[in-house]
């Protein structure tokens, strides 16, 4: 037997097993740090939480900061969106939908929030205030701007609108 041979068969396999491993090891790497910014882009930045607070201070029912982005396509655009309870209601609900000047459809796939949907109730004590984060990924066309309605209602039924809807306007650039 040629012991050269069984030599060369067994330093490939050792260095065929070692690339493996570490190969998987990188794979594991990007993807938990894809993951953790993922979850950092779904948590309020410091300026639009600052801002949030400014307009309700101010004494708006519903604020929307910024009301514009412009990012490319696939990108995420986040907006903060405060709610004060000034009138003794306890319960509100947030819907968040495509304008119909969009002409799209399935367009709420788009929309994130930090509440993990676009049509979700809130519970806020009288002169509370509450920040949600929303995200929009627009899949469409570069160059296209797209439009999605905030309401927040109350009521019976969320029949009646807290404040007037509210725009986010999001640009794909």
């Amino acid at each position: 037997m040629n012991k050269r041979g069984i030599e060369l068969g067994i330093n490939f396999i050792v260095t065929l097993i070692l690339a493996i491993v570490v190969l998987s090891f990188g794979i594991y790497f990007v993807r938990m740090i894809y993951e953790r910014s993922a979850e950092m882009k779904l948590t309020l930045d410091q300026q639009t939480e600052m801002e949030l607070e400014r307009l309700m201070d101010s004494g708006e029912k519903v604020s929307l900061y910024p009301a514009r982005r412009t990012v490319d396509n696939g990108e995420m655009a986040t907006f903060g969106l405060g709610v004060l309870n000034i009138d003794n209601i306890l319960q509100f609900k947030v819907k968040i939908s495509p304008s119909s000047y969009n002409g799209i459809s399935g367009g709420t796939d788009w929309i994130q929030t930090s509440e993990r949907s676009n049509d979700f109730t809130l519970n806020i004590a009288n002169n509370e205030k509450k920040k949600i984060l929303i995200g929009v990924v627009p899949a469409g066309d570069s160059g296209k701007t797209y439009v999605f309605n905030v309401d927040v209602l109350y009521g019976s039924g969320f029949s009646e609108k807290y404040d007037f809807t509210h725009k986010i306007y999001v640009e794909v650039s």
